[in-house]
């Protein structure tokens, strides 16, 4: 297997909400997760990316809005 990533989703206050673990590239070399939307209560949160290891630096830093009509 190739490089495993991991990703942790937070809410704008920094509350850990969502972690998930042995990420690896598609065929396309991109990087995909797919989450219940109905998980996602309106608001903003904080996505990180890092190789998963131990104690790993953030590799990449998101910012995500959810909106409910």
């Amino acid at each position: 297997p190739g490089t495993q990533f991991g990703l942790t989703i937070s809410t704008a206050d920094g509350r850990e909400f969502k972690t998930v673990h042995g990420l690896e590239r598609n065929r396309n070399g991109a990087l995909a997760v797919s989450l219940p939307v109905a998980q996602l209560a309106k608001g903003s949160y904080v996505v990180r990316l890092y190789l998963d290891k131990p104690s790993a630096p953030v590799i990449a830093e998101y910012r995500l809005a959810v909106d409910r009509q």
